[in-house]
């Protein structure tokens, strides 16, 4: 379990480090240190937003995702610079601050991605506060935070519903697994690369309104290009049951082995553990019971 929970940190987190103000007073509730210092950080639900991969589809409206911020002194309104690196050729249009108001302890920025963005064009992005004002050295919280971005431009056709098995989400809170029809696109450029839109939202069975997040789509991509070799990259579900929105992936990607999926006569299937799951408490192992099934139409 340990070393899952290792490869997905790693995969789905990149990379966090301490930052920029040297130690001083004690900070004192409601107010800066004596130098000022805001304690600005990067919460941890970073770790399924800004590091998510991005693909675009010709069909949004807009390619966006968000990065939360947070401070640990919440007096005062503040304006806190954001340096980004990676972001050379101008592709990602990032605010070079960020607001404050008086008493917030933590608020989200947008980062867009410029439609003219070259087809698989690859970033590592890092957003930063490098400002001693603002983010404090001995704070076990992180001031900056890294992502990897793949801009895909990725054109889908629907194939109609598919029958969709879950063994990831309700069998790691004790429910059976449960089937159900999804829709499923397979990519025009890329056959084999399939997607069930939205299958742990408003379809899911197990979830009651408030379960998931209606923000945005949280489509959930398989790569079955080549049959014998089925894998599932880290993403979101959109799922949320308390411990923040569950990631997804399977362990063929993470760490290779013996662990891949199949696709045998219309049917994608995986091995029993050959999946897992992460929240906030941790990572699982999924498919414990064998019975992930995805009947293509």
């Amino acid at each position: 379990m340990k070393s899952i929970t290792k490869y997905i940190s790693f995969l789905l987190a990149a990379m966090f480090a301490i930052s920029a103000c040297e130690e001083s007073e004690p900070i004192l509730p409601g107010e800066p240190d004596v130098d000022g210092c805001y304690g600005v950080y990067f919460p941890a639900q970073n770790l399924g937003s800004a590091a998510a991969r991005m693909h675009y589809d010709p069909r949004a409206d807009e390619m966006v995702f968000e990065v939360s911020i947070a401070r640990t002194i919440t007096k005062g309104a503040v304006d806190v610079p954001v340096v980004v690196a990676g972001n050379e050729d101008g592709y990602f249009n990032v605010p070079e601050t960020v607001p404050f108001a008086d008493g917030q302890a933590e608020t989200t920025f947008v980062v867009t991605i410029d439609e003219n963005t070259p087809f698989d064009y690859e970033s590592n992005l890092t957003f930063k506060v490098t400002d001693p004002q603002y983010a404090s050295y001995y704070s076990v919280k992180k001031s900056y935070v890294a992502a990897y971005v793949l801009v895909a431009k990725k054109v889908w056709k629907s194939l109609g519903l598919a029958e969709y098995t879950d063994d990831i989400i309700g069998p790691l809170f004790g429910a059976a697994p449960v089937t159900y029809n999804v829709e499923i696109e397979e990519n025009i450029e890329e056959p084999g690369l399939y997607r069930l839109l939205n299958p742990y939202c408003e379809v899911f069975p197990h979830n009651t309104p408030g379960d998931w997040d209606t923000s945005k789509n949280y489509h959930i991509e398989i790569n079955a290009c080549d049959p014998t070799k089925v894998y599932i990259e880290p993403q979101q579900t959109g799922c949320n049951w308390g411990n923040g929105i569950m990631i997804t992936a399977s362990v063929e990607f993470l760490v290779g082995g013996d662990h891949a999926g199949t696709l045998v006569d219309g049917v994608i299937t995986f091995p029993a553990k050959g999946l897992v799951v992460q929240n906030d408490d941790g990572a699982y192992y999924a498919n414990n019971n064998g019975a992930f099934k995805v009947v293509l139409p």
